[in-house]
Order: C-alpha cells, then sequence, then structure tokens
C-alpha cells in the first residue's frame, strides 16, 4: 500500500538554504514526483545536489512504513489484536492468593457426580432466589438457616414447604408454615380468635 504523502523534515531547511525559490519550488515538486512514481525526475540547478540526500530519507520513511504496513498485515492474519484480560484476570495475575476457581469447580464437578436430596435441592434454589433478590447468602448464613429449618421442623418434606413460602413470599428468611402457625397456639390463633 502506497502512501499519499512524504515527510519534509525541519532539517531540510538547512540543506535548501542557498536555493533560489524556484530552485526550491523545483525540488520540492521532484521530490512529491519520486515519492509517487519512485523515478526520479531530471534536475538541472543547484536543486540535484540536495535532492539525494533527501530522496535517501524518503526512501527510509517507505522501508519503514511498509515494514510497519506488513507487521500490522500479519496480526491482522493471526486474528488481530489479542483481547484484553478481563478484570479477573487483572487482579489475579497480581495477587499472592489468586481466587479459588480450582475449588469452586471441585465443587461443582462433585455436586454433578453426587444429586442432591430433595431438601439439599430446594436449599440450593434457595440460595440462587437470594442472589436473584441482590441478597446473597455466605456460607455462615446457609449453615444458620439450615439450623433453624432443623429447629423449625423435623420431617424434611415440611423443611422443603417452609423454603418454597419463603421464595413465594419474597422473604429473606424461614419462617414456620403459615397453616402451622394457625393451628398452634401461637399470636396467630389470638389474633384469629379476638
Amino acid at each position: 500500500m502506497a502512501r499519499e504523502y512524504f515527510c519534509a523534515y525541519h532539517s531540510a531547511l538547512e540543506a535548501m538554504e542557498g536555493l533560489s525559490d524556484a530552485e526550491r519550488g523545483r525540488l520540492f515538486t521532484a521530490l512529491l514526483i519520486y515519492s509517487k512514481t519512485g523515478a526520479a525526475p531530471q534536475l538541472s540547478g543547484n536543486e540535484r545536489f540536495v535532492f539525494p540526500g533527501m530522496r535517501s530519507q524518503i526512501d527510509r520513511d517507505q522501508e519503514r512504513y511498509r515494514a510497519f504496513f506488513e507487521k500490522q498485515s500479519q496480526n491482522g492474519r493471526k486474528g488481530g489484536r489479542p483481547s484484553k484480560p478481563t478484570e479477573t484476570q487483572k487482579t489475579q495475575a497480581f495477587s499472592e492468593k489468586p481466587k479459588k476457581t480450582k475449588e469452586k469447580e471441585k465443587a461443582k464437578e462433585k455436586e454433578n457426580n453426587n444429586p442432591l436430596t430433595p431438601l439439599e435441592g430446594e436449599i440450593q434454589n434457595f440460595i440462587e432466589y437470594r442472589k436473584k433478590i441482590r441478597a446473597p447468602m455466605t456460607e455462615h448464613a446457609v449453615d444458620l438457616m439450615r439450623k433453624k429449618l432443623r429447629s423449625l421442623s423435623a420431617d424434611e418434606q415440611e423443611q422443603i414447604e417452609i423454603l418454597r413460602q419463603s421464595q413465594l413470599n419474597g422473604w429473606k428468611g424461614v419462617f414456620p408454615l403459615r397453616d402451622k402457625r394457625t393451628s398452634d397456639n401461637s399470636i396467630w390463633d389470638r389474633r384469629l380468635g379476638e
């Protein structure tokens, strides 16, 4: 790909100092023709002494441009510029302890190998539900929720219903089943009896 211009350096002013305006005009025209066609025009005045130095500068610039263009072309054939690293790749590259992605992958693999019980599946659904409502649970919070579920009911099916009730009502926590509340001697019975 040919360039549509050549660079005129400030250092050329010194070389052209002794030339008349007509000689400068012929020199500049000759440089433009040489840059465009590669053919050196026939010069007859003093500009013929300045032309070779400026011609060699044009040749160096064009060679540098060709090398740059070829490198860019090769990179384009390879697929272009590599994508920028993601935020996690940037931070992990400099941290002493990279994030535990391998442990997470092992945990997922373990989940895939061991089918979940219905209760564990519902607990996972509740954890995902909490993430979706932008209230994710820590491991400690999950442990506390499991303890509370066991304190509310020893029956696994009832624990599943408690989790589903919380999701259905948009609650972040787990509470006794509503129909169970009304059958116990609780505040709900007293309010209903009033």
